[in-house]
């Protein structure tokens, strides 16, 4: 007769977080590395608005600090300028028109009737100005709508800069052809423009417009001429006051008295005598493209490609301001004992320092630029040894030795290179680079190098190497259409694709258990192999079916692969994938790289730089559980120590597979000092309802979450059927009422594994175990699901 064993499925509990560990929680973003495109600034009461390409930033202590200002202000809203009227200030958005704010700049108001594609407001009394693209110029009087005053002008009319002097309005208007340059009004109700060129060079296009007194500055640009002019007699004629390097001036102000001029390039000038003279004045800065500037009531602000500096003492020197200035793209992350190293591109720009370094988690960023001159970009780092290793974008590689003063180009690197990824242990640095080159080698710790392409197929397309990971002394390179390995340090190379849909760029490789991962850019993928890399197989459940991947890591028994969409996060090595995208703003989640470093995972993005999943808070989480009581209910329990300052324990559910969460239990705290227990139960579920549940920690200073935990009441008996016993070697498994993995297993009498597989069942299924080569005996057949073991003795005649 058959054995028959029934039970019932009453847990499904993944245990994620290791006894005593912190809280994770949900992303956080780190105070850098700061810097990024400043393209307009305004202070009002003591506060400091910065309008950057990644959305409105808002500094209360002159720019020491800087926090994001998007309470009301749409993610990726692309601010472009500033105004103020009485204590409302307003900000334009080339995305969707004009915004408000009466709490300087904390949160934000739509302005009715604003919605145009607009460059620049302008504010006079209690009159509000517009400058559209296309739309020449609208006007608002008294917060009214928005009305065309556009007489006079060209039927379409770009407006790029406003300035006033007494009861004449001047406009700035940028584009090709005869119509552009700049116009004058009186202004009364009845705006009439006319154009005011004379002495300008040919179809000037205007970047900027100043006054000092009742003099006028204007910036202007045409096809193969630029400069700098100054009008006297309120626009009627213009002289040139360009300096005679002829830089080509792209901003202006006027700061206690004197003319500083941004260029394209070349930094900051500065004239004492309105522009008869003029004087380069970059101590503390790269002479990069200049934005804006800012004659605030503490020093003179200039908003620049890699953020923001500010002078103190008339432009001598500069300092930069960019601590929490959020707006670069971290490219890669790198951790070195108590370092966390960052290489940046500025976002929007293409231009970067290169390289940030922190120590307190990234609460600090100081850039590593000294040598990286005058701005290569940031795509990769390593250190070997104590040899610092940076990779560029478009000058090769640098590196730094101790005893070296900066940066320098090793021997043996074109600098023309694109460096896509470093890799180093205690015997090799490799480099993956563009063109014909795939890779360099050094042995050196970095100081020389070689080419070392045996065995790449550059007749597949595969010239570029993004990626390395070593696992068990296997180095393992993803390119275009491969992953190549090697088993002598980088000297040569074998294919290592078989599986990897062509097409496929392979940007990132990690490994977990035994088990290796790959994600592929352009062809929506993560690969896994079980067998060392020799094959491939997609892990896709749970991913969109059109999505690019960037970078993956293994942190905890967890995986994480960023996307241009995000995170994704599998707890079940591969098999199932969820956004884990908590905290990360809506506008930008393009994911370029990972690295753990102090036991936490951190995040580098596209544009806001980078990011950390968990921070030490006040509390220790010993275990979270939850578990299926009588198949009648859950229990969710969680056991804590060292409480301080925590307010309350919030249980969250969802289904499994969703992100929506939903409170379903608040829990105060004991604030104890000592170990403490909480339980919560749950009656609100549904029998055959995978659920995930997780516990948020609320604090004075916000929330902070557990790892997901996930359960299940099962409505249904799980049958199990072994025959024949006993049998020739030859036994049948049949399962009933369960549908999901399930390991099968074999012992002998003295406790030793003879047979072990794995596989999904179905109801119903037949699952053959064959030990047929085994001598007669008693053997124990063992078979494992998720939220049961069943355990038998057989016997072999």
């Amino acid at each position: 007769m058959p054995i028959i064993k029934t039970a019932k499925l009453i847990l499904l509990v993944f245990l994620l977080a290791a006894p005593y560990c912190s809280i994770s929680q949900q992303w956080i973003q780190t105070k850098g590395p700061g810097g990024g495109k400043v393209i307009d600034m305004i202070e009002k009461n003591g506060s400091i608005l910065a309008a950057t390409y990644g959305g409105i930033f808002r500094s209360t202590n002159n720019g020491d600090t800087w926090a994001r200002s998007h309470t009301g202000f749409p993610d990726g809203g692309f601010p472009s300028s500033f105004a103020t009227i009485d204590n409302v200030i307003y900000a334009s958005s080339q995305a969707s028109g004009v915004y408000l704010s009466s709490d300087n700049g904390i949160t934000w108001n739509s302005v009715p009737g604003s919605n145009y594609y607009n460059l620049k407001i302008f504010a006079s009394h209690d009159t509000l100005y517009l400058g559209s693209e296309g739309g020449g110029v609208l006007r608002s009087i008294n917060n009214g709508p928005f009305q065309p005053v556009n007489t006079g002008l060209p039927a379409t009319s770009n407006v790029n800069s406003f300035a006033q002097v007494g009861q004449y309005l001047f406009i700035g208007l940028r584009g090709n052809g005869g119509s552009v340059g700049i116009y004058r009004s009186l202004v009364n109700s009845s705006i009439s423009w006319t154009q005011m060129n004379t002495g300008l060079i040919d179809f000037p296009s205007i970047i900027d417009l100043k006054t000092k007194g009742a003099d006028l500055f204007v910036t202007a640009q045409s096809f193969n001429d630029a400069g700098l002019f100054r009008s006297t007699n309120l626009g009627a004629n213009w002289f040139s006051v360009s300096p005679p390097s002829d830089p080509f001036f792209s901003y202006l102000t006027i700061y206690q008295g004197d003319i500083y001029g941004g260029t394209f390039g070349s930094g900051v000038y500065k004239s004492i005598n309105d522009g008869a003279d003029w004087t380069v004045v970059n101590s503390g800065l790269k002479p990069l493209t200049v934005w804006t500037f800012l004659p605030g009531s503490n020093g003179l602000f200039v908003g620049f490609e890699r953020g923001l500096a500010r002078t103190t003492n008339n432009a001598a020197s500069w300092e930069l301001k960019n601590r929490g200035l959020t707006n670069t793209s971290a490219t890669s992350l790198y951790s070195a004992g108590d370092t966390l190293f960052s290489t940046t591109q500025t976002a929007g720009m293409g231009d970067s320092d290169g390289l940030f370094f922190t120590t307190d988690g990234g609460q600090n960023w100081t850039p590593m630029d000294k040598g990286l001159f005058p701005s290569p970009q940031g795509n990769a780092f390593v250190k070997s040894e104590n040899i610092n290793i940076i990779g560029t974008g478009n000058e090769g590689i640098f590196i730094k030795r101790p005893t070296d003063t900066a940066f320098l180009h090793p021997v043996g690197v074109p600098t023309v290179l694109i460096v896509f990824a470093l890799f180093s242990n205690s015997q090799v640095v490799l480099a993956g680079v563009n063109g014909s080159g795939e890779l360099y080698r050094s042995v050196d710790n970095g100081v020389t190098w070689n080419q070392s392409n045996t065995g790449f197929n550059g007749s597949q397309g595969d010239d570029q190497v993004y990626c390395f990971y070593e696992k068990a002394g296997v180095i393992f390179a993803g390119a275009f259409n491969a992953i190549y390995k090697s088993t002598d340090q980088g000297l040569t190379w074998t294919n290592s694709n078989a599986g990897i849909y062509s097409g496929t760029v392979i940007k990132g490789i990690t490994g977990m258990g035994n088990d290796l991962y790959a994600v592929g850019g352009f062809n929506r993928r993560i690969y896994k192999s079980t067998d060392n890399g020799a094959t491939w197989l997609g892990t896709n459940n749970g991913l969109p079916l059109i999505i690019d991947f960037n970078a993956i890591i293994a942190a905890n028994g967890i995986l994480y692969a960023g996307s241009d969409l995000g995170i994704y996060r599998s707890i079940d090595n591969g098999g199932n994938w969820q956004e884990f995208n908590d905290g990360l703003l809506s506008f930008t989640r393009k994911v370029l790289s990972f690295a753990i470093h102090n036991n936490q995972v951190y995040v580098g993005t596209d544009e806001t730089a980078v990011w950390g999943q968990a921070s030490v808070i006040p509390v220790q989480l010993i275990n979270f559980n939850v578990t299926s009581i009588n198949n009648t209910y859950i229990r969710t329990s969680w056991t804590v120590a060292q409480e301080s300052d925590i307010q309350s324990y919030i249980v969250e559910r969802a289904i499994s597979g969703t992100n929506n969460f939903i409170e379903i239990g608040n829990i105060a705290s004991s604030n104890s000092q000592i170990q403490k227990d909480y339980e919560f139960i749950d009656r609100g579920v549904e029998k055959n309802v995978l659920y995930q549940y997780r516990l948020k920690i609320v604090e004075a200073a916000g929330a902070n979450y557990s790892e997901i935990r996930i359960a299940m009441i099962s409505g249904k008996n799980i049958t199990i059927s072994i025959s024949p016993n006993p049998s020739d070697g030859f036994v049948k498994v049949i399962i009933h009422g369960y549908e999901g993995p399930a390991e099968f297993a074999v012992m002998n009498t003295l406790g030793h594994n003879i047979y072990h597989k794995s596989e999904k069942v179905n109801n119903g299924s037949t699952v053959l175990i064959d030990i047929s080569s085994q001598k007669s005996g008693v053997f124990v057949v063992k078979i494992n699901m998720p939220a049961e073991s069943f355990t038998k003795k057989i016997v072999i005649k």
